[in-house]
């Protein structure tokens, strides 16, 4: 059967993307039967659905040294407002990928989104810090909004539309930390940190009844009933993140060699390869790991979990820097509003990359573009290594790296898609949202070692050439991933070129 749409987008194709991508991905739609019609505004109603996601799983960053005095903890119990959303994040979202491959997605969403916002209440309304760690457990769901919102758009969205929806998608991730930091510093300046969870109330009010009015019900082309979601494989799978984030969250804190980080690494370890087995011999799997044999699936969830970690490491650092005090002689000394500012020019940058990318990709195929991002990250972290002396320099940083995000978050969940059916949408793009938040968490615990190994004995703030020591190490890292991106295809290539002389 033939789709109308197989031939790939002219020149004015919003979508931006090369023939052959546009093809695969309108040939594999083109299997999913009818669709039912979206209602208006479902592409900004998903967007942000998005923003949400970022805004309020962003919200307890810069919040920590405050709920710290008010809560009467210390900076590291204090760090749980972080760690639970992580955890809990990390853990339901390859469930909710896979619930939002199922004709029942919408009510997924709006569960997701209900229990989001029953969270954000009792944050707001916390008058102990266990009930606080709750609510903020609870946010952790909107890490599964966005794998979620991509099943959305592609079983409701002609294919065209599509991909300028998942560009768009793609990018709310750093656009709302953008907005969410400088305003939560505004809204601490001037009130209290529970103001802030009430926004959050509001926020994910909004994007509840955005959903209710644009995203249509059930999907017509589903026929039967849905297949028993993967229950054993979705426990094993949450032992392992959990056991493996706690550990790496939680090194800092309780010592890297200490018998709670080693037995967590160590039940880690175990379970992953019992997940992956289980994974590989059941018929219908919550993750299709099969699909990672398709090299521009595996080459998405590599750079995902890289990047992860360089992006995570790189702005970890520049955070830290700017809130410095001058008195080291190296820091700033910015307030949580100017600190929250300094992550503007990565939203303007990501904007700007995002448009750039969908340009491009009507010359030259999106795979090439895919080292773009870790090699713009390499050269803005060589760039900090030497100059971080300047505000307008660790601008200049943030902004090159928004223009990394925008570049590879649009490239890799449209290389994916172009790979797997319309029925692993969900799974297949929250797996890659997984590692990218895994790789983030390695990221963040390693410029923190690295900036505690060059804090002298007695003294509570970093030498200023832990930064110089924790940008070189991201350049390194991401001229390394960018290397393996840039080589991966040429050496299957050569493999595939030489197959057939070998069987002759």
């Amino acid at each position: 059967m033939t789709s109308p749409h197989v031939t790939g987008p002219p020149l004015d194709d919003p979508s931006g993307l090369p023939d052959e991508v546009a093809q695969a991905m309108a040939e594999a739609d083109a299997t999913a039967g009818p669709r039912q019609p979206a209602g208006r505004g479902l592409v900004a109603a998903l967007v942000y659905c998005g923003l949400c996601t970022s805004v309020v799983g962003s919200l307890g960053a810069l919040l920590i040294p405050t709920i710290s005095e008010t809560q009467n903890v210390s900076r590291g119990t204090a760090q749980w407002v972080l760690t639970a959303a992580l955890l809990v994040g990390a853990v339901a979202t390859p469930v909710l990928g896979a619930l939002s491959d199922r004709p029942t997605r919408r009510t997924v969403l709006l569960c997701t989104l209900g229990l989001v916002l029953l969270g954000s209440v009792l944050a707001a309304t916390a008058q102990s810090f266990p009930q606080l760690v709750i609510g903020r457990a609870m946010q952790g769901l909107t890490y599964g909004v966005i794998p979620m919102a991509t099943a959305t758009a592609r079983a409701h969205l002609p294919p065209d539309r599509v991909r300028s929806a998942v560009a768009a998608l793609s990018v709310t991730t750093v656009t709302g930390a953008g907005l969410s930091f400088p305003l939560t510093g505004l809204i601490v300046q001037v009130s209290n940190y529970r103001v802030a969870f009430w926004f959050a109330v509001g926020f994910t009010a909004l994007a509840l009844v955005a959903v209710l009015l644009t995203v249509p019900g059930r999907d017509p082309s589903a026929v039967g009933r849905p297949a028993r979601l993967d229950w054993s494989g979705a426990a094993l799978l949450a032992g392992a993140l959990a056991s493996l984030l706690l550990a790496v969250s939680q090194g800092d804190e309780w010592g890297w060699g200490s018998p709670g980080v080693v037995g967590l690494f160590g039940t880690a370890a175990l379970l992953f390869p019992l997940w992956t087995w289980h994974e590989l011999r059941t018929e219908r799997p919550l993750v299709q790991l099969r699909s990672l044999k398709h090299r521009d699936v595996a080459l998405a969830n590599v750079s995902a979990l890289g990047l992860g970690a360089m992006l995570f490491a790189g702005s970890s650092a520049v955070s830290q820097l700017v809130q410095t005090p001058r008195s080291t002689g190296y820091g700033f000394g910015l307030g949580l509003l100017l600190a929250g500012l300094a992550l503007m020019p990565s939203s303007i940058g990501s904007q700007v990359s995002n448009r750039f990318v969908q340009v491009l990709a009507r010359r030259i195929p999106i795979q090439r573009m895919l080292p773009v991002g870790p090699a713009l990250i390499c050269l803005d972290m060589v760039f900090l290594t030497f100059f971080h002396d300047q505000l307008w320099q660790v601008y200049s940083g943030t902004f090159v790296q928004g223009l990394a995000i925008g570049a590879s978050f649009v490239v890799m969940p449209t290389m994916i898609l172009a790979a797997v059916p319309p029925e692993q949408t969900g799974s297949a793009v929250a797996l890659n949202q997984v590692l990218r938040t895994l790789g983030g968490s390695i990221g963040s615990a390693t410029v923190g070692a690295v900036l505690a190994t060059a804090t002298l004995k007695g003294e509570l703030l970093p030498a200023e050439h832990g930064y110089t020591l924790a940008f070189a190490g991201t350049a390194v890292g991401c001229a390394l991933l960018a290397l393996v991106l840039l080589l991966a295809p040429v050496v299957q290539a050569r493999r595939s070129a030489a197959t057939p002389a070998t069987v002759a």
